[in-house]
Parts: C-alpha cells; sequence; structure tokens
C-alpha cells in the first residue's frame, strides 16, 4: 500500500501560502498565474452551467467555488492582491454566467454570490488555521479538514442568501429549496475540488507509489469502478448508495490521502453524471432534491473517507515522530554512554548506601582494586584516604559521604593509596548530590568525579619553586634589572625592578614603579629612546643592546649597558614562542658601566689632547685642519694655519728648570687661548711649537689679525714662582681650500680615502709644511714675527 510521507515543515515564511516552491514561481510570474486561473475558472463556470437539470436554473455542481477558493487562497498574503482577485473572480462570474444565458440581472447576482463565497471561505478556512496553530492552506489532518469543511460551508452559506434570492424574485423558483440545494451543491463542490487542489499543491506530502501500491491501486480501481456502475445505472431509484461506503473506506484506509481527495472527486463527477441522466437511486423527479441528494452523498463520502485518511496521517505523523523520538533518545543516550566511557576524568555514581552503581574506564583505572556495590563502611578495606600534608582524612569528612548529607564538594584534593599503587596517588575529587527520583536505584546517591594530579601538583610546586628561586635571583641580581609593559595602559610602564636598580638610579623601588621606562633616560636622549621603543610596542622588534645615558636622582649622569628582550607569561621569548593569549612584557638588564666609560673617556681624552697644556695635540689638530679643508668646498671659505714657535723658551728651560718651562708653557697657552675665534682650534704639537687651525676666512687681513694677537699676548712678561720671564714667538702663516674634484675626508684612524690618494689628507699635510716652512722664513727674519708662506693672497680661488 502507499506510504504517507512524513510531514516536512514550512519555510519560514511561507505559511501564509499554499505551497512555497509554487508560490514562488507564480510570484515569479503574476501575469501567467492569474491568466491560468482565469481559463480554470472560465471552464469551471462552464462546465457548472452545463449541469443545469430539465426544467431548472439550477445547476447540480459547482466546480468554479473550488477554484475561485483556491484562486484566492494564492493571493491571500497580500491584501490588494486578495481584494483584486476577489474582484476579478466576481467579475468574470457574472460575465460567463450571462453569456451562458443567465441574463444580465442574475448574472450580477451570482457575481455578487461568487465573490462573496470565495471571499468568506478564505477568510473562515484562513482564521481557522490560525486558531489551531497550523498552516493555512493544507490538507495534513482532521483540524485542516475541519478548517476547510467550515471554510466551504460559510462561504456556501454566505453565497445562499444572494444567489437563491436572484433566482427566486427573477424566476420564481423556490426559495428555501433552492437556498439548501445551492448551501449543499456549493459547499460540497468547493470542499471537495479545494481538497484535492491543496493536496497536489503540498510539496510536503510526496506521493510515492510502489509497483505493489500501484497494482492495488488498478484492483481497487476496478472493484469501485464495477461497485459504482451496478449501483448508478439503475433506473430504479432502489437505496444502495449506503452499500459504496466500505469502497471509499477501504481506499481512505489502504492508499495515499492524495489518492483518497481524487478517489473522492472521480466519485462526485461519476454520481454527478449519473444523475444528470437520470439514473441511480439520486434520479428523483425534483431537481433541487436530486441536488440535495447527489451532494450530500459526495460529501458523506468524502467526509468520511478523508478524516479516517487524515487519521491515519496523524497516527502516521505520531507513530513516525515517536520512532525517531526513540531512535533519537537511543543516540543521545549511546552518545552519552561514550562520552561518559571516554572522558578523562574518573566518573563514578553512587547510591544512597554509598555502593558504587557506576563507573568509566578512567575510575575503573584509578580504583582498579574497588569493588561495585560496596558499603560506604567497608570502603577502609580496599583504600585509605589522607589530606595531602599525610593526616589522616576520616570516612564521613570524605567527598562522597559529605554528598551524601546533600553537600556539593568541589575540587578537594585527597591522597588515596590502594593496594595497586601503595605509594598513594593524589586525586582531587568533586561530589554531587543526585536529585531525588521515585523508583531509581540512584535516587539519593551521588555523582563523583576523580582526576590524578599528582604530576599536575608536582609541576605546580617545582613551578612555584622555580618562581621564587627567579624572584630571589631578580632581587638579589648584582644587575640593576627592570621589567617594563609593552600592552595597553602598562607600555613603557615600569612594572618591577630589584634593589640594583635603585642603587643604580638613586630612586626608591616605589618611586621607579611611578615611573616610565624614558624617565630613567638623560633628558637629552629621551627622543631617540621613544623612537628606539616603538618596534617594541608593536612587535616589530625583540631585544636589543645599546648603551645608554641615564639620569641619576641627584641629577648626574650614569651610563649603562642595557640588554632587553622580550618575554611572555609562558616565559619564552615572544619571538619565537609564546600562545597568542600571553601578554608579552620588556625584561631589561642594565650593566653600570658609569666608571668604564669615563675611563674610555679618559683614555680618548689623552690620546688626542697634550698632558701638559690640555690643548689637542697634533693627532687632534690634524683631524679637525682635515674636517675644515673638507668644508671649504661647501662654504668657499678657505682655512689659515699658525705654525708659533717660541722664542728665548731654551734659556728659560736652562736657567729656570724644567717645571719653569712647564709653567711658562701653560701660561702660553692660556694666553694663545684668548686671542682665537670660537671654532679656532690652537694645538700643541710639542716642545715650544704651537699651531692654530682657523676655518671660515674670507678675507686675508682675517690671519693675519690673529697672528698679530698671538704677537702681543707675549709683550708682557710671563711672572712665575721661579721668576720673570719674556719670551717671544716666530710664526709662520698660510692659508688653503679644498680643490675641485677632492671631496673625501679621512678621519682619525681612518684609511685613505676611496680614489686611491690621501686626498684632503694629504692637503692637511701640506699646509702645515707651508705654515712651519713660513716659521723658518719668520726666525730667519728676525723672530717674534709673523711670516705668510710665499706672501700669497688669501681669496678663495
Amino acid at each position: 500500500m502507499e506510504k504517507p510521507a512524513p510531514l516536512t515543515p514550512s519555510a519560514p515564511g511561507t505559511g501564509d501560502r499554499i505551497d512555497a516552491s509554487v508560490v514562488t514561481w507564480w510570484r515569479a510570474h503574476p501575469a501567467a498565474m492569474h491568466l491560468a486561473f482565469a481559463v480554470a475558472y472560465a471552464g469551471a463556470v462552464v462546465a457548472g452551467r452545463a449541469t443545469r437539470l430539465p426544467g431548472s436554473t439550477l445547476s447540480l455542481v459547482w466546480p468554479a467555488a473550488a477554484v475561485g477558493f483556491v484562486w484566492v487562497a494564492c493571493c491571500w498574503h497580500q491584501r490588494r492582491g486578495r481584494v483584486l482577485t476577489v474582484a476579478a473572480v466576481a467579475v468574470l462570474s457574472g460575465l460567463l454566467n450571462a453569456a451562458t444565458g443567465a441574463g444580465a440581472l442574475l448574472g450580477a447576482a451570482f457575481a455578487v454570490a461568487n465573490g462573496v463565497q470565495a471571499a468568506t471561505s478564505c477568510l473562515v478556512t484562513y482564521r481557522w488555521h490560525r486558531r489551531g496553530g497550523s498552516a493555512p492552506w493544507r490538507l495534513r489532518n482532521p483540524a485542516d479538514l475541519t478548517a476547510l469543511v467550515l471554510g466551504s460551508v460559510a462561504g456556501s452559506a454566505a453565497a445562499a442568501c444572494v444567489g437563491p434570492l436572484a433566482l427566486h424574485l427573477s424566476a420564481g423558483t423556490p426559495l428555501l429549496p433552492a437556498a439548501g440545494a445551492w448551501l449543499v451543491r456549493n459547499a460540497a463542490s468547493t470542499f471537495v475540488f479545494a481538497a484535492f487542489a491543496l493536496r497536489l499543491a503540498d510539496r510536503g506530502r510526496r506521493w510515492r507509489t510502489g509497483w505493489r501500491s500501484g497494482t492495488e491501486i488498478v484492483a481497487a480501481t476496478v472493484v469501485v469502478v464495477a461497485a459504482y456502475t451496478v449501483v448508478f445505472t439503475q433506473t430504479e431509484h432502489l437505496p444502495l448508495a449506503f452499500a459504496l461506503l466500505p469502497f471509499s473506506m477501504w481506499i481512505a484506509l489502504r492508499f495515499h490521502t492524495t489518492t483518497t481527495t481524487g478517489h473522492v472527486l472521480l466519485i462526485g463527477i461519476w454520481v454527478v453524471a449519473a444523475t444528470m441522466a437520470g439514473r441511480g437511486p439520486f434520479a428523483v423527479d425534483s431537481p433541487a432534491t436530486r441536488v440535495l441528494l447527489a451532494q450530500a452523498f459526495v460529501t458523506v463520502i468524502g467526509l468520511a473517507a478523508l478524516v479516517l485518511a487524515l487519521i491515519r496521517d496523524e497516527r502516521a505523523d505520531l507513530v513516525a515522530g515517536l520512532r525517531r523520538a526513540q531512535q533519537e533518545a537511543a543516540e543521545q543516550a549511546a552518545l552519552l554512554r561514550e562520552v561518559f566511557e571516554t572522558t578523562g576524568d574518573g566518573l563514578s555514581v553512587y547510591d544512597a548506601r554509598g555502593a558504587a552503581l557506576l563507573r568509566n574506564r578512567a575510575a575503573m583505572s584509578l580504583f582498579p582494586d574497588l569493588p561495585l556495590d560496596l558499603a560506604q563502611e567497608r570502603w577502609t578495606e580496599f583504600f585509605s584516604m589522607r589530606h595531602p600534608d599525610g593526616r589522616p582524612w576520616p570516612v564521613p569528612d570524605l567527598p562522597v559521604s559529605r554528598a551524601l548529607r546533600g553537600e556539593t564538594v568541589e575540587n578537594a584534593d585527597v591522597l588515596v593509596t590502594t593496594p595497586a599503587v601503595p605509594a598513594g596517588r593524589l586525586l582531587n575529587l568533586s561530589a554531587h548530590p543526585l536529585p531525588p527520583a521515585t523508583g531509581q536505584r540512584w535516587a539519593g546517591g551521588v555523582v563523583l568525579a576523580a582526576r590524578d594530579v599528582s604530576a599536575e601538583r608536582a609541576a605546580a610546586a617545582r613551578l612555584a619553586a622555580s618562581e621564587r628561586r627567579f624572584r630571589a635571583a631578580f632581587d638579589t641580581a648584582p644587575i640593576s634589572m627592570m621589567i617594563v609593559g609593552l600592552t595597553g595602559r602598562d607600555a613603557a610602564q615600569i612594572l618591577q625592578v630589584n634593589a640594583t636598580l635603585s642603587e643604580f638610579t638613586g630612586f626608591a623601588a616605589w618611586e621607579l614603579l611611578q615611573l616610565d621606562h624614558h624617565a630613567l633616560t638623560h633628558p637629552e636622549d629621551r627622543g631617540e629612546c621613544v623612537t628606539a621603543f616603538a618596534p617594541f610596542l608593536d612587535g616589530r622588534a625583540h631585544e636589543t643592546r645599546v648603551e645608554k645615558r641615564y639620569r641619576h636622582a641627584d641629577g648626574s649622569t650614569r651610563w649603562g649597558l642595557l640588554s632587553a628582550t622580550v618575554l611572555t607569561d609562558s616565559g619564552w621569548n615572544a619571538a619565537t614562542s609564546g600562545g597568542p593569549d600571553d601578554e608579552p612584557y620588556l625584561l631589561c638588564l642594565i650593566e653600570d658601566i658609569t666608571v668604564r666609560r669615563a675611563a674610555e673617556d679618559l683614555l680618548r681624552h689623552q690620546a688626542l689632547h697634550d698632558p701638559l697644556t690640555g690643548l689637542p695635540n697634533r693627532t687632534l689638530m690634524h683631524d679637525r685642519l682635515t674636517h675644515a679643508l673638507a668644508a671649504t668646498s661647501r662654504d668657499r671659505t678657505r682655512v689659515g694655519v699658525l705654525f708659533c714657535d717660541l722664542d728665548g723658551f731654551k734659556a728659560v728651560n736652562d736657567a729656570a728648570g724644567h717645571a719653569t718651562g712647564d709653567d711658562l708653557l701653560r701660561e702660553v697657552a692660556d694666553r694663545f687661548s684668548t686671542c682665537l675665534r670660537p671654532g679656532d682650534t690652537l694645538a700643541r704639537l710639542g716642545g715650544d711649537e704651537f699651531a692654530v687651525v682657523c676655518p671660515g676666512l674670507t678675507e686675508e687681513q682675517d690671519l693675519s689679525a690673529i697672528a698679530e694677537r698671538l704677537l702681543a699676548s707675549l709683550r708682557a712678561p710671563v711672572v712665575l714662582t721661579r721668576g720673570t720671564f719674556t719670551v717671544g714667538a716666530s710664526i709662520g702663516m698660510t692659508s688653503a681650500c679644498v680643490p675641485a674634484g677632492v671631496h673625501a675626508v679621512t678621519p682619525i684612524g681612518g684609511s685613505q680615502d676611496t680614489d686611491g690618494t690621501d686626498g684632503v689628507g694629504a692637503l692637511a699635510e701640506a699646509v702645515l709644511a707651508e705654515a712651519d716652512e713660513a716659521m723658518y722664513d719668520a726666525k730667519r727674519g728676525g723672530k717674534n714675527r709673523a711670516h705668510r708662506h710665499g706672501n700669497r693672497p688669501l681669496s678663495h680661488p
């Protein structure tokens, strides 16, 4: 037999329509839909008018009522659409009835009656569906059938108030018989035809037929046709129609509900055709009686068959739903069982006596020697429980015992020893009382979750010890250490410091924790510090090593070698590890190199300065001369050089001693320093020789003026401890600039120029040689004077 397909829920938002797919197509092609319905309605009107009985204007069947009902139902989701469709039904009905012999006035009355019937039937059916909580425009259960029947009767009753009255007024047809016949005819026609249409449009009820069902349908069709042929070919009015009811019941109980609605429709057509031919039990003389009897029979057959079919469908849905629920329950039970068995925690269920009813595999591995159904009083025979520190744990205070008294115990660490594990394992236990349940073994019992945390607690202890060691190492380290934040409000903020950093900066720990990383930097270097710190904030840098100046609390400057590395809470370098939730921070180690930097600065100063006078020595003077010459190619100036040799110094040295000579040299250095311009360099080349580098000269007289000031500074006697002495100076002058095409400068300790020549460095040597030669010319000219080399002009070439 045919099996009704399971109920398929309607798509969201399509509950007010006959079928989602059908309506979707019709809404995309509204003109085609309305044209199809108009054609169908016209055919139904013509077919209905063709069933008028002889001597009567009343048709035996009115299929147009069902077509109008379905047409309006398809447009019910739109207020404007339903109004226009009702109007179309009325107009089309009036025109067709008038065209088929009803006349203009009667056609107009029939138009109103058919429009009212379509609107009323749809309204009542829709409201009844909504009242029952089901989707409208479907026929899936007895409630849907009730809505369709009530809508059909209500619409026919509303139309019966108009059509029969018009027949009575125009043709003298008896009012009450006509109204009764109209009501039964239109209600039966709407019910039979609409039921079949709704079932066909319901895609959620697929019409599936196997070959066995097809064979049975053929057999049933043959039997039903034979039976109805026997009954409705009789010319005598024998009351045999009731004998046909079992055949319809057979169809309803054995076949698909859509097949049943088709059967009812065919029965209605057969009955109408036989009755019109004057055969069968309903071919009586009165036309109204014929209509009443024929439509009543079809209605009874249809209602009985559809009620049985829909009840069967509803039962099938309930059975299918029950089976699905049972299958889902079985699947959920299997899933829960699998979860129960495979969970990593040991799960046990105890009854009210404390006896274990159920354990999963993890629990069996934790308590392998503990038998099931062991009462609480005998627990100590199989295992012992202690506190983590070794103190005994009384049985009444164990988590299971407390849960049996109604308490909830969470995360209790218990040291459990069993014959299988005599050394004991540290278990984390959580016990929850079960709710009361009548007739269940576990009622009043407990669910226990156990997890072996021996390794976890040992690791935690090792981590805590490691953290204590790190803290001790951090606090007592001989090198300054601090932790700087990198995210959110903590960005650049000092989060943690050690005592050595407090000593290095002069700030107390609480003061440091109120500062950011940049506040410790020397004020002149803070801009550079902020720039260098930015890549750490956006993750582009992960470590650095740099020497920098720090500000001490007393205002002095300290030098530190900073080694900074980005770390996370997991302790690994953020460049290679660390989870996405780890907060990065900067670990800074600062080595105090103030003394080393001072020593380096002193060595550098000693290497470039004369130890007696503190003036630059030949090396530094040569470097400055080289750079000054290189600058002349840009500013179009010249560099002057004065080479000075003291006159009479040897006599002072021989007469008063080397100490006095040294004092004299220092005094001369001081006097010469007062004669120079800003930017000029005075250097002692050795013995009693001095040199002056004068950059930026633009006039010839500038160099001569400086030389004259140097000579004038020595005219006054030099008063020293060992006496008063007079010395002079022979000064050689020269000037130079960088020739075109020479750009490189060789720094102190550097290599030759990239072009393979000494470049500016060679020019500097040549300038010094000229100045030295000019100095000797001054001595040969009488000493205590200045002489220009070659007497060349000072202007730039």
